[in-house]
């Protein structure tokens, strides 16, 4: 503060609550006059109002590492000059005029925010009807969650909770290790816009838990072991009630195969039963690392088009009623790209015009589902155009189906032809038990 007074610029100094991902700000905001634990100032450059915050921008501050990725040699940019309604999601001033948002919004609010690290902003990230009821479960509920991303970003989630220990009387005390549970994250697009479903459950007893959503520019992850994303988004989960066990089936990244994202309709659990018949459902869209260079924007006023079709970037989003390109395919599979694939013998005949009019009805499928002896069993396209049914909600693409009956016990494996080699990629995995 003095240094800005010394160089003309408003400044004043903000007493409050910092919320962390891993903290819980119900007790402190529920009293009349919350404790501060944190200040920071605000600032007013070319008359707006911003918070800068020099203590957390700090690598020696405590908690710095809890909400940035930045090194421990360099400050954290984001902290400087941040809106404040960027800021409310982890600042919460101790005086609502200090907020700076018109008109203030209460403590109760600003506490039942998710905790928005630095990427969450940084990647244009926005969450879509969003509700704290979704993450409230009881019994047999899953958190829901749904994020619209920038088309070149894939996202990460897991959920982390306290390990509970058993002693020898039976009782039950928080011990001080840290269980991590993948949650399941998948991307849809929707009215020409890339989504990811998020769905998520405790791994047990606990009762409390955070659901961490990490983001970052796709293709980079190239194990489950290692995940080179930033922490983007915290959510806090708590669960009343009954919680069997349950398994989403394991998604792996395919740093081989990035031109097109694949969203496991079904089955979403890991575990299936044997001798039992079950729907293999995938939706596919072509990604923009793919489609932007070929194609053009979205047919004006058609099923899908929307009015924020163009991307954060300015480039115009993938259009959901191309085909993807050959890479997928047998036909041609050179670096420098090739034609869009033929349609299968199944797409009608309005479909294939809005493909160019080729046709090879031989072209085999693009996904696959792998025994556990290593038979390869192809998905049929069942339906070009989601979108073609009016309902935004049903998505863009095209969705691939097989039925199969597990006569095989131990793994199963979804796969997806490399773009540039003629090899499956492993995408998703069941265990049949």
């Amino acid at each position: 503060m003095e240094m800005c007074g010394s160089v003309g610029i408003h400044c004043e100094v903000v007493r409050g609550c910092l919320k962390t991902p891993s903290e819980e700000l119900h007790d402190i905001v529920a009293e009349p006059e919350p404790r501060p634990n944190h200040w920071w100032n605000a600032v007013i450059v070319d008359g707006e109002w911003r918070i800068v915050d020099c203590a957390l921008a700090s690598p020696s501050h405590p908690k710095r590492s809890l909400l940035s990725a930045a090194g421990q040699t360099q400050a954290e940019s984001h902290f400087f000059l941040i809106r404040p309604s960027e800021a409310c999601f982890t600042h919460i001033p101790q005086l609502p005029e200090q907020q700076h948002i018109v008109p203030p919004v209460t403590n109760e609010v600003l506490a039942a925010l998710p905790c928005a690290c630095p990427p969450y902003f940084r990647s244009g990230l926005q969450l879509i009807d969003f509700d704290t009821t979704l993450l409230n479960l009881e019994n047999l509920e899953m958190a829901h969650v749904k994020i619209e991303v920038a088309e070149d970003l894939e996202c990460v989630a897991e959920v982390e909770v306290r390990g509970f220990i058993h002693d020898a009387d039976g009782d039950v005390f928080e011990g001080g290790d840290v269980v991590r549970k993948p949650a399941l994250a998948q991307p849809e697009w929707l009215g020409g816009r890339k989504h990811y479903i998020v769905k998520a459950v405790l791994p047990g007893d606990e009762g409390r838990g955070v659901l961490k959503v990490y983001a970052g520019k796709k293709g980079l992850m190239h194990s489950l072991k290692s995940n080179p994303h930033p922490l983007a988004l915290a959510l806090p989960l708590t669960h009343t009630g009954q919680n069997p066990p349950y398994d989403f089936l394991t998604r792996h990244p395919t740093p081989h195969a990035q031109r097109h994202d694949l969203y496991v309709a079904q089955p979403q659990c890991r575990k299936l039963v044997a001798n039992n018949t079950f729907v293999f459902s995938i939706r596919q869209h072509p990604s923009s690392l793919s489609a932007a260079a070929n194609a053009g924007p979205m047919m004006a006023g058609g099923p899908g088009s929307h009015s924020r079709a163009p991307s954060r970037n300015g480039a115009a989003s993938p259009n959901p009623y191309m085909r993807p390109t050959s890479a997928m395919s047998n036909m041609s599979v050179s670096a420098a790209g090739s034609n869009f694939s033929a349609p299968s013998s199944n797409t009608s005949s309005s479909s294939s015009g809005n493909n160019g009019g080729h046709g090879n009805s031989n072209k085999p499928a693009k996904l696959a589902i792998q025994s556990p002896s290593g038979r390869i069993i192809r998905l049929v396209r069942k339906q070009e155009q989601m979108a073609s049914s009016g309902k935004e909600e049903d998505g863009d693409g095209t969705v691939w189906e097989t039925v199969v009956k597990l006569s095989e016990r131990g793994v199963w494996r979804a796969l997806v032809l490399a773009d540039r080699s003629a090899r499956w990629c492993v995408f998703g995995e069941w265990e049949c038990v």
